[in-house]
């Protein structure tokens, strides 16, 4: 039952334990853990339970949620919960600037590639889902001014990843 999960979690000096006790809180249909997601992204030392806590935030419309996963996705020091950070964020609605933040985080040239690449590819599912929602305007944009930037054109390859990267 949801206590006895939670109690594992709270309690559990294994931390790959607590992992999975945090999914599995996630996952009863009648409670809401996402305060103790929330909690466990913002503060939790194990990167492991911040990935578990990113991944299963996704699609939360609660308060500050978008907020904290555009600060985990710029400032964790792991790069897995970066990138979850930045998947679960593909997946909420887009009123709070999250395809903006996207675009923005993958042409920050900072940015290591397999992030930037993760930023990227949420952004391909979110043309693919959204391009209703002027989604593609917005990435289109950014791919436009990418161009100008670097002198015009398409890359010679068709604008793959690597060479989008490389510019």
């Amino acid at each position: 039952d949801y206590a006895a999960v939670e109690r594992l979690y709270f309690e559990s000096g294994d931390a790959t334990l607590r992992s999975y006790a945090l999914a599995g809180l996630a996952e009863f249909p009648d409670q809401d853990a996402t305060d103790i997601l929330v909690q466990a992204l913002k503060r939790d030392s194990f990167w492991r339970i911040r990935v578990t806590a990113a991944e299963k935030l996704s699609g939360s419309r609660a308060e500050g949620v978008s907020e904290l996963l555009r600060y985990k996705a710029a400032n964790d020091p792991e790069n897995q919960v970066r990138v979850s950070s930045l998947r679960s964020l593909g997946t909420i609605s887009d009123s709070e600037g999250n395809a903006e933040f996207l675009v923005e985080y993958f042409k920050d040239n900072r940015k290591g590639t397999d992030v930037r690449l993760a930023a990227l590819d949420v952004l391909v599912d979110l043309v693919a889902e959204r391009a209703d929602e002027g989604v593609v305007g917005r990435v289109e944009g950014a791919r436009q001014s990418r161009l100008d930037e670097r002198g015009g054109g398409v890359a010679a390859d068709g604008g793959c990843h690597a060479s989008i990267l490389a510019r």
